[in-house]
């Protein structure tokens, strides 16, 4: 089997609802595609969105030179040495990393979540609204729809510059919630670290208890980090933002609860091995289509996967499947996701 010829696409979706955070809001995602097909008639599909990633598809030409004509199982299995003129030069982006495996598990004719290991194609998710930037009723609204499609666990934004918004809004939101309901707070990035000890405070004098909490400080904060996570009960959830080597450091500083992975499959893979020897747990982050909620059905200490239920799976023929409170993966070999003809 060599890779043939390959196919691009952008796709700019509209949001159902405004999405964001205390930094920041958007009301569309613009999405690249690649389809790479292979001698043999297989076609693998890979994605990503164009703000996480400065390798996007004007620089697709060189990642094609080391393709072209190569083993989609050779590629993943390449060991790169990144040194001076030649880093980033071969680098795979996301979404050629997920062609090559929804490649690899058809060829296998296996379904992706069970040629990376796993067991069962029904994953645990909470309910990831996204809603800082709603009024209180269109937040209250979501929610509720959330829990109409068998969500009862939720992650909620905070880091808004007025303490007191937050504490409002919590009570709101988690006052939604069902006693046996869990929910994280995810600030994204909004404070320093003495403001993060002295909001968690407050959070916790008014009875709030965030089974995690997301992005506290910078992200390459790591002293910043370490010094939260070790005066705070709650768990640090953090990595998301950085590469490989940032997380090494965030683990080796002691500065997460859960390292947050996500990215291309292989590196989110090779990352939940480090954060295993360090004895950390991981969460499984927000990812177009859901992909990695594939890595989270195959890897043995995932504290809690995401789900936003976005606009961007109206591209898809046949997206993942929910069911009260589960992500069901696809049972077809590969990851099972295809653009509609009309995309």
């Amino acid at each position: 089997m060599k890779i043939q010829k390959y196919r691009l696409g952008v796709h700019v979706v509209k949001l159902d609802r405004p999405i964001g955070d205390s930094q920041v809001c958007y009301d569309s995602i613009t999405l690249e595609t690649l389809q790479l097909t292979t001698d043999t008639g297989l076609t693998g599909l890979g994605f990503q969105e164009r703000s996480i990633s400065s390798r996007s598809i004007v620089s697709f030409d060189k990642q094609w030179a080391a393709l072209e004509g190569s083993h989609p199982a050779a590629q993943l299995n390449r060991i790169l040495r990144p040194r001076g003129g030649n880093r980033h030069s071969v680098e795979l982006s996301p979404m050629t990393d997920i062609a090559l495996w929804d490649l690899v598990s058809q060829a296998a004719e296996m379904p992706l979540w069970k040629y990376l290991g796993g067991l069962s194609p029904r994953v645990p998710a909470y309910g990831s609204t996204l809603e800082f930037n709603l009024s209180e009723g269109d937040a209250v609204s979501l929610i509720k729809q959330f829990q109409g499609k068998g969500f009862q666990n939720f992650k909620f934004k905070v880091g808004h510059k007025d303490l007191r918004w937050d504490l409002e809004r919590l009570k709101l939101l988690t006052g939604l919630l069902k006693p046996q309901s869990y929910f994280g707070a995810d600030a994204n990035e909004a404070w320093c670290p003495a403001d993060a000890l002295r909001v968690m405070r407050a959070y916790h004098q008014a009875g709030f208890n965030p089974a995690w909490l997301e992005d506290p400080c910078l992200r390459d904060d790591y002293e910043g980090l370490s010094l939260v996570q070790a005066q705070v009960q709650t768990p640090i959830v953090t990595g998301e933002y950085l590469d490989f080597d940032g997380k090494r450091r965030l683990l080796q500083s002691q500065a997460v609860g859960y390292l947050n992975i996500g990215g291309s499959i292989s590196e989110a893979r090779q990352s939940a091995q480090l954060s295993a020897a360090f004895g950390i747990p991981v969460h499984v982050g927000n990812s177009v289509f859901e992909i990695n909620l594939n890595l989270a059905a195959a890897l043995p200490e995932v504290k809690y996967a995401e789900f936003s239920d976005l606009a961007w799976n109206r591209l898809l023929e046949a997206p993942y499947r929910y069911e009260n409170g589960f992500i069901i993966l696809n049972d077809t070999p590969g990851h099972g996701l295809r653009l509609k003809d009309s995309e």
